[in-house]
């Protein structure tokens, strides 16, 4: 079992140990009972999967699921769902959601699954509370779970401070895994990137897999 911020940087330990998983689920049915539209992520997503792959039925990968909020809506939407988080309590959480889906605990930055997908996807902040340094790993690991063609779709903020990952350091450590930049967006709207406060970023799988 892992301990709720456990091989996470200092900030999502603070947080996560503040949360309670019960009321951090109901504020997004709230969100939902009100009219909000909670599912902007996987809007987008669908609107890459129509664009890449004909609207097909895809695997995908919900890298850092949480909850589970995206990855229920993804399936709901026909899609064949793997989930991964590294926070236990997220996963049990979520796999109550879902007997479907398959729900995993681990690591992003050295976890080997064994299926490759055609889309990952990472929402939240993730890489700016993962562990500090592993970044680079995180991104190079989740390309290489893709299969040729497939997309890396990671949306994040893009903090002002000295230990900050910024979505130009992504897009170079995909470059160096294997995967083409296609776009930059500020928002999960798909609107051009102006270097503000948050950044989604696309990339393709053009080459093989790393060894």
């Amino acid at each position: 079992m892992t301990t709720p911020g456990e091989r996470v940087s200092a900030r999502w330990a603070q947080w996560r140990a503040r949360i309670d998983l019960d009321e951090y689920d109901e504020r997004f049915d709230a969100m939902a009972a009100r009219g909000d539209n909670v599912h902007g992520e996987a809007d987008a997503i669908s609107s890459l999967i129509d664009a890449a792959f004909d609207g097909r039925s895809c695997r995908i990968l919900d890298a850092g699921c949480g909850t589970g909020r995206l990855a229920v809506e993804l399936e709901r939407r026909g899609h064949a769902v793997t989930a991964i988080d590294l926070d236990s309590d997220m996963v049990d959480k979520a796999r109550s959601k879902s007997s479907t889906i398959v729900w995993s605990v681990g690591d992003l930055s050295t976890v080997e699954l064994s299926d490759r997908f055609d889309v990952v996807v990472m929402i939240g902040n993730i890489l700016n509370f993962c562990q500090p340094g592993v970044q680079s790993d995180i991104v190079r690991n989740m390309v290489n779970h893709l299969d040729v063609g497939g997309l890396l779709v990671c949306g994040w903020s893009q903090e002002r401070r000295a230990d900050s990952y910024h979505a130009d350091q992504f897009v170079a450590d995909a470059v160096s895994a294997g995967a083409a930049h296609v776009s930059t967006w500020r928002n999960w709207d798909g609107e051009p990137f102006d270097d503000g406060d948050y950044a989604v970023v696309v990339s393709r799988r053009v080459g093989e897999r790393s060894p």
